[in-house]
């Protein structure tokens, strides 16, 4: 559920915003040549930072409005306390396990995430002539890890804890988390919401992404529907929505979400060429980079305005927005783009500058059999003018080279034999040039080679999954790879496992994974793992520096099924054909169609009978005992030549 080692590069617009996430399979380091390893990237980067330029913050900060004296509470996945970029403004820092508050050093956080570390950069990255500068660079900085491996099995409990700890002693809380409503139990959503609303009366603004589903059926997200809480959607450079980002009735605000520069985690770069760089930036796409924008916007107006209530500050925000979309609120954009200059009363200021900040470039593998390529595409129209082409340079160590692509050309990397680097991009057009920071060659190309010779997955004894592993030759020392495991699994219920793996010199080894996690009772557990056997598994092994590889555990079993966790004595059965047995429904018009397919459900003492539709779903009302979490199901299929009767334990809540 975090997206987290693996670099996620359009951001899943919350750590939990899995949908949305688009991983980028990185390029390898292993086997670089040893040049002499020095920081190769320096300078000022503000004047790529679009966010910045197109709502005339540079001005707002040469006029002396900084977010000086104000404190912004972060609480996010993890962070690298110590970047450059936001260590200065840290004042305090916590991680939460379970609901118990363990006060940390900063100095000590050095995550391999980069959401929480990127996020808090863009509320408040300190403005040194160095790198990237955040929305209120004079802010201090509360850093709340509450999204993590000691996180309460719910996650949301972790999250209100999280939430009373700051309430009232931060003056602006970030939340760039979030899930579906229909994901989250009914009693937690009162509770998240409560929470929200005990932080708002105690002094604090809280502002919160609103989720990267809108390409997803858009369903209602939390908490980002909480009443009091100010709810951002993200913008792309011409300032129309992100095609990501969720929208809603609840949505207050608009604020740029596409391509956002922010400070890298330096702890993933560990055991490679890139360790050297002491500032490394990356651009990042999400709702969960719009909300951090509004939160720095938040503390511009505070720093102006202490006296302001939470509640005056929305409206200040709502009621200097440029609306943007129909006139008036939208579920689009709110009351419109947060605009930081008419919200602290500022007039005459140089007008913001015209960016030309590509909408999507994409530095990603198009043919695994010919290598890596550039697909450039552009900015749409009143982005900065009119893109004649593209200069990409690649800085790597002792090794430099650049290209010149045009506006639609799709360009071959494999020239280049750079085993590490970073790579750049230069848009010309019409009305200048624009050039986006440096980033690592692993998001870029070069002549890689998989570093996988094999990634297999296969169901063992008890259910669980044994993964077998080979690589093309040793990692370095203190490199480590990580499968990322992605299961089916009941509502609510985590459905994604990230493990990190060190080979220390071994080229190959297997790992044997419990799909039900942890904190869960052993009734669940198993149910979990009976569940996620019935339907395909992937796998996805990736290193930080290297390419991916994946897998896929065939189902066990042919069905999957849950019940849905209401905390009552009754709910519905959602019983799902696995691939074993759809494949065997009847043809019609050249489609599997499993309409008219009939299970025998035996329960809690009671005989069922499941008509499945043409996807193969069906759906039962049941009763279960009171005090069991669990009931056994006696499964056969008449319709159907898979077997049977088939045991199968039903999830139906989060007893721990």
């Amino acid at each position: 559920m975090a997206c987290f080692g693996i670099r996620t590069y359009t951001a899943a617009g919350a750590v939990i915003f899995l949908g949305a996430a688009v991983l980028v399979a990185p390029a390898s380091a292993s086997g670089a040549e040893a040049a002499p390893q020095q920081p190769v990237l320096t300078g000022d980067y503000t004047d790529t930072q679009w966010n910045l330029l197109s709502t005339s913050l540079e001005a707002v900060h040469a006029a002396g409005h900084t977010g000086k004296g104000v404190t912004i509470a972060i609480l996010d996945s993890n962070y690298d306390g110590t970047h450059p970029e936001i260590a200065p403004n840290v004042v305090e820092a916590f991680v939460v396990k379970g609901t118990t508050i363990d006060q940390v050093d900063a100095a000590d956080m050095n995550s391999l995430e980069d959401h929480g570390t990127h996020v808090a950069g863009i509320a408040a990255g300190v403005d040194d002539g160095e790198g990237m500068t955040g929305v209120a660079p004079e802010a201090s900085l509360i850093l709340g890890a509450v999204i993590g491996d000691d996180m309460h099995p719910d996650v949301w409990p972790s999250v209100i804890a999280g939430l009373d700890h700051v309430a009232g002693r931060a003056d602006v809380i970030n939340i760039s988390l979030g899930l579906p409503n229909d994901l989250i139990p009914e009693d937690l959503q009162d509770q998240l919401c409560a929470s929200i609303g005990r932080a708002t009366e105690a002094g604090s603004v809280v502002v919160i992404a609103a989720g990267n589903n809108g390409g997803l059926g858009n369903p209602p997200m939390l908490p980002a529907g909480c009443e009091t809480a100010i709810t951002v959607t993200a913008l792309d450079p011409d300032l129309s929505l992100a095609n990501f980002s969720s929208f809603d009735s609840y949505v207050s605000l608009a604020a740029p979400g596409r391509d956002i520069l922010g400070p890298l985690a330096r702890a993933g770069l560990k055991g490679t060429p890139y360790e050297v760089e002491p500032r490394p930036l990356i651009p990042m796409s999400g709702t969960s980079m719009a909300s951090p924008f509004v939160a720095g916007v938040a503390a511009l107006v505070l720093e102006e305005l202490p006296d302001l209530t939470p509640a005056e500050v929305r409206l200040r925000l709502t009621d200097t927005a440029k609306d943007l979309g129909p006139l008036g609120f939208d579920p689009d954009f709110g009351y419109g783009a947060v605009n930081p200059a008419a919200a602290l009363g500022l007039s005459n200021l140089p007008a913001p500058k015209p960016t030309a900040f590509p909408s999507d470039i994409n530095f990603g593998i198009e043919d695994r059999d010919k290598g890596r390529f550039v697909v450039s595409r552009w900015s749409p129209p009143g982005a900065g003018g009119q893109i004649e082409g593209y200069t990409i340079s690649i800085k790597g160590y002792g090794q430099d080279d650049s290209w010149a692509v045009g506006p639609r050309e799709v360009r071959d990397l494999r020239a280049s034999d750079l085993k590490a680097g970073w790579i750049s991009l230069t848009v010309h057009t019409s009305e200048g040039n624009f050039t986006a920071p440096y980033t690592p060659l692993g998001t870029g190309g070069g002549n890689f080679e998989p570093i996988f010779t094999e990634v297999t997955a296969r169901w063992v004894g008890g259910n669980r999954l044994r993964i077998d592993w080979a690589l093309a030759e040793p990692l370095s020392v203190d490199q480590a790879f990580q499968l990322l495991v992605l299961f089916s699994a009941p509502e609510g219920f985590e459905t994604m496992r990230a493990i990190e793996i060190n080979p220390r010199g071994r080229v190959s080894g297997s790992r044997t994974i419990d799909i039900a996690g942890r904190g869960l009772s052993a009734q669940v557990r198993t149910g979990l793992r009976q569940y996620a056997a019935g339907a395909t598994t992937e796998v996805l092994a990736c290193s930080l520096f290297g390419s991916c590889a994946d897998a896929q555990a065939p189902a066990r079993l042919p069905l999957t099924m849950s019940l849905t966790p209401t905390g009552r004595t009754s709910g519905t059965v959602a019983l799902r054909l696995s691939p074993v047995a759809y494949d065997q429904c009847p043809m019609r018009s050249g489609m599997r169609n499993c309409r008219g397919v009939v299970a025998r459900v035996e329960m809690a003492g009671q005989t069922y009978r499941a008509r499945f539709n043409a996807r193969g779903d069906a759906f039962l009302p049941v009763t279960r005992a009171p005090s069991s979490a669990v009931n056994q199901a006696d499964i056969s299929f008449p319709g159907l030549d898979v077997g049977g009767p088939y045991r199968l334990q039903v999830v139906t809540d989060r007893t721990n």
